[in-house]
């Protein structure tokens, strides 16, 4: 009677977000972009409600409570760094079969839309939080 032989390792796989996320790509990036801006957007501008300067009290006292702001964006953020990864890795495949068509199946200019793409989440990220800081003022 013959042994039966282990099972064979599982490919490689990556074990961790982090690692699946890397494996992404241009796609991944761009998801991660796009997420993490409306996640963060959101959460600022929820939050600046909480920090908001009494009106009349100048720049100064607007850059403190952004930084307030700021302080709170960053601890709901890492409160829900594990959901926002989950969403991300989902959003990877839509991401990256949209980028394919809109490049025509062109990898380099796929990528290129990526990168594109998180450049304006980050722009727009940038320019909520401007806008709501100038406001304050």
């Amino acid at each position: 009677m013959a042994a039966f032989a282990p099972p064979p390792p599982p490919t490689a796989a990556p074990s961790s977000l982090r690692a699946r996320l890397a494996t992404a790509g241009a796609s991944g990036l761009a998801a991660m972009a796009l997420c993490n801006a409306v996640w963060y957007s959101t959460l600022f501008v929820l939050s600046a409600g909480a920090a908001r300067p009494a009106p009349g009290q100048g720049v100064a006292a607007a850059w403190r409570a952004a930084a307030v702001t700021l302080a709170y964006t960053y601890g709901a953020s890492q409160l829900s760094k594990v959901p926002r990864s989950f969403a991300i890795l989902a959003l990877v495949p839509a991401l990256d079969r949209g980028l394919t068509l809109a490049a025509r199946g062109n990898a380099a200019r796929a990528r290129t839309y990526a990168f594109a793409l998180a450049a304006c989440c980050l722009a727009a990220l940038l320019a909520v939080m401007g806008v709501t800081v100038l406001a304050w003022a």
